[in-house]
């Protein structure tokens, strides 16, 4: 016996008055779509034990340039170290963006696959309103225990 799919799908109204059927995703539907989201920013702190960590850089706190030119300090002096934190926390604002690029890409990836297969190919030029309705239908599926029942079935 084949089991079929059965979809939800919910009736929205847009802007310009016309009615259209967006089609429910299913609990792990977008799981296909990947998800290259880089973590926070760490760096290694190496102690006299020989012990590594991995410790998340403190983004709560500004940093500020130093003011003494990093090819004036001496190694191992207070500048150095403002120096060495100052680097850390540019390349931690670099990840920083580079999480938000991803994550917007991300979301881009889940809106397209939405329109393209979640809503009428006829449904014309729609505003952002009428775009928030459609993606909010299609995301927000009633979670019944039937629908974890067949997703699971579906799924192992």
């Amino acid at each position: 016996m084949v089991a079929h799919q059965r979809y939800n799908f919910t009736e929205v109204t847009l802007s310009n008055g016309s009615v259209t059927s967006v089609r429910q995703l299913g609990l792990f539907e977008l799981d296909s779509i990947p998800r290259d989201i880089p973590g926070n920013y760490t760096y290694t702190v190496n102690f006299a034990s020989g012990k590594e960590y991995e410790i998340e850089f403190d983004m709560s706190v500004d940093r500020e340039e130093p003011d003494t030119p990093l090819e004036e300090v001496e190694k191992g002096s207070k500048e150095y170290y403002d120096w060495q934190e100052f680097l850390r926390y540019r390349e931690a604002i670099s990840r920083q963006k580079e999480q938000i690029e991803a994550y917007a890409d991300y979301l881009n990836r889940i809106a397209k696959y939405i329109s393209d297969t979640c809503v009428e190919d006829d449904v014309g030029a729609i505003t952002r309103d009428d775009w928030d309705k459609i993606y909010h239908a299609a995301l927000n599926p009633m979670v019944t225990m039937e629908e974890i029942s067949a997703a699971l079935r579906n799924s192992f």
